[in-house]
């Protein structure tokens, strides 16, 4: 794993996509635009690392696999596993605070 991070306007991005993606074509690049088809996604649905997380988490506690999940069961029933509650602004832009039932965590007290 790497992080690229410097300011803007650097080249970071042409580095990435100019040099390094030459270099190691099989990697993975994961920068600021959304990842899969859903606002829910983060890197680990993105690379399906999250259904082996799910996986272990149910075997070693003897749980569904559902329950480790923010998107179905176990998920937050004050924010639906967002971890965040949006207010509508009106005409400015919608603003977003973490959940004050999980804290932002996306689960529910006994996940």
């Amino acid at each position: 794993m790497n992080a690229n991070s410097l300011v803007s306007g650097s080249g970071k991005s042409s580095l990435i996509h100019q040099v390094f993606l030459k270099r190691y074509p099989d990697a993975i690049v994961v920068d600021q635009t959304p990842v899969g088809t859903s606002n829910r996604s983060n890197p680990a649905t993105y690379v399906g690392i999250m259904d082996v997380i799910r996986k272990a988490f149910a075997k070693a506690n003897k749980a569904d696999a559902g329950l480790f999940s923010f998107n179905s069961k176990g998920a937050c029933d004050n924010c639906k596993g967002a971890g965040f509650l949006t207010t509508d602004l009106g005409f400015l832009d919608d603003a977003r605070t973490p959940c004050d039932v999980c804290g932002g965590k996306r689960f529910k007290d006994e996940v």
